[in-house]
C-alpha cells in the first residue's frame, strides 16, 4: 500500500559539520600507500548489460542525472574534510557490472601520477542497467563507493589504510550518504514525496522508519535508502545464484563474527546492514570518525542503526554494548 505523510517543510545544512573531537579530517590522507587502494562494489564477475534502449533499462539521462546529484552534494564535502578533490567517473558505454573508488585516477585509467590525491568514484553502465537496479539502488552504489573515501571506522588493513572497508562503506551509505544527498533534492521538487506516494512500501519498511523519525520526510529518506539496498542485495545474489526472494526485512543474517569482516558481506548481512543504516537517527551531518566507532554512528545494539553483527566487531573498547 502506498504511504501518504503530512508535509513538513525540511532542509537540512549541506556542509558537513564536525565536532570538537573529530579526527576525521587528517586521517583520512595517511596510508602507507594512499594512491594504492581500488575498491569494487562487487566482486569481480564477468556479467555483461549492454545498451538496448529498449525502455526498460535506466536510461542515460536518467543515469547521468544521478551521479550530477551525488557530485554536487559531496564535492564541497570532501573539500571541507580535507579529503582531495572529488570526482565521479561515468562510464555509461561500459557493460560491467561493478563500480569502483580509487585515489590519484580512475580505477579503469591505472595507476596515477605521484602525489595526485584526488579521490574517485567510477560508475560503469552495466551496473545501471542491470534489471534489478533501480535508480535509488544506482545512488546507494555511488554513496557506498564515496564511503571508501570517507566512510570512517573501520578501515580496510585493521584500520591502518585510507579506504573504509565494504561493511562500513554500506552503513556510511544509507545512515549518511542518502539522507544528504535526499535532502538535497526536497527543496527543490518534492522529489522525496512524489516518491512516497507512488511506490508501494512494505510494512516491513514502513514501521522501523516511522518508528525512528515519526510521520516526516526523514522517513521518506529512511525508506527510500532501505528500498535501494534490497534492489542492491538482488543484484549481488544474482552473481552467485541467489534466488532474490530469499533476501528479505525480516529474515536477518544470524551470524556473530570475532572479529571485523573487510571484504564483500553475503547479500542478506548488507541488506541489513542497509537497513540498519537508514534507521540510525545520528545526524548526517556529523561525520563518521577515522578512529572512534561511535562519532556520528547509532551504537546501542538494543535499539535499531547500529552496525550488524554479521560483519562488525568492535575492537576498540568504545562501542556500547
Amino acid at each position: 500500500m502506498k504511504i501518504l505523510v503530512s508535509l513538513v517543510s525540511v532542509l537540512l545544512l549541506m556542509a558537513v559539520t564536525t565536532t570538537k573531537n573529530s579526527t576525521v579530517s587528517s586521517n583520512y590522507l595517511q596510508s602507507k600507500n594512499e594512491n594504492s587502494p581500488l575498491c569494487n562494489f562487487f566482486p569481480a564477475n564477468k556479467l555483461r548489460f549492454p545498451i538496448k534502449n529498449d525502455g526498460r533499462q535506466i536510461s542515460r539521462p536518467q543515469f547521468r542525472k544521478i551521479l550530477d546529484a551525488a557530485e554536487s552534494v559531496y564535492k564541497p564535502i570532501f573539500q571541507s574534510l580535507g579529503a582531495g578533490r572529488f570526482y565521479i567517473a561515468d562510464r555509461w558505454n561500459d557493460d560491467t557490472v561493478n563500480a569502483c573508488a580509487s585515489i590519484g585516477a580512475p580505477c579503469s585509467k591505472g595507476s596515477a601520477a605521484a602525489g595526485n590525491s584526488d579521490r574517485y568514484v567510477e560508475i560503469y553502465g552495466g551496473l545501471g542497467r542491470h534489471p534489478l537496479m533501480t535508480a535509488e539502488g544506482l545512488m546507494l552504489v555511488i554513496c557506498h563507493e564515496i564511503g571508501h573515501h570517507i566512510g570512517g571506522y573501520p578501515r580496510y588493513e585493521k584500520n591502518t589504510s585510507v579506504m573504509a572497508t565494504e561493511g562500513q562503506s554500506d552503513y556510511f551509505a544509507s545512515a549518511k550518504c542518502m539522507r544528504l544527498i535526499y535532502s538535497a533534492l526536497t527543496p527543490k521538487t518534492n522529489e522525496n514525496w512524489a516518491w512516497a506516494n507512488k511506490n508501494r512500501i512494505p510494512q516491513e519498511v514502513q514501521k522501523p522508519c516511522l518508528n525512528s523519525f515519526g510521520n516526516n520526510v526523514s522517513a521518506i529518506y529512511c525508506m527510500r535508502s532501505s528500498l535501494a539496498g534490497l534492489s542492491l542485495a538482488q543484484v549481488l545474489g544474482s552473481l552467485n545464484g541467489t534466488d532474490p526472494r530469499q533476501l528479505s526485512f525480516i529474515l536477518k543474517d544470524k551470524r556473530v563474527v570475532e572479529t571485523t569482516f573487510e571484504s564483500h558481506p553475503k547479500a542478506q548481512c548488507r541488506l541489513d546492514t542497509y537497513a540498519a543504516g537508514a534507521a540510525c537517527t545520528a545526524d548526517p551531518r556529523i561525520p563518521f570518525s577515522a578512529t572512534n566507532p561511535n562519532q556520528g554512528a547509532c551504537v546501542n545494539k538494543m535499539a535499531p542503526g547500529a552496525r550488524p553483527s554479521c560483519w562488525y566487531k568492535d575492537s576498540t573498547g568504545l562501542a556500547a554494548r
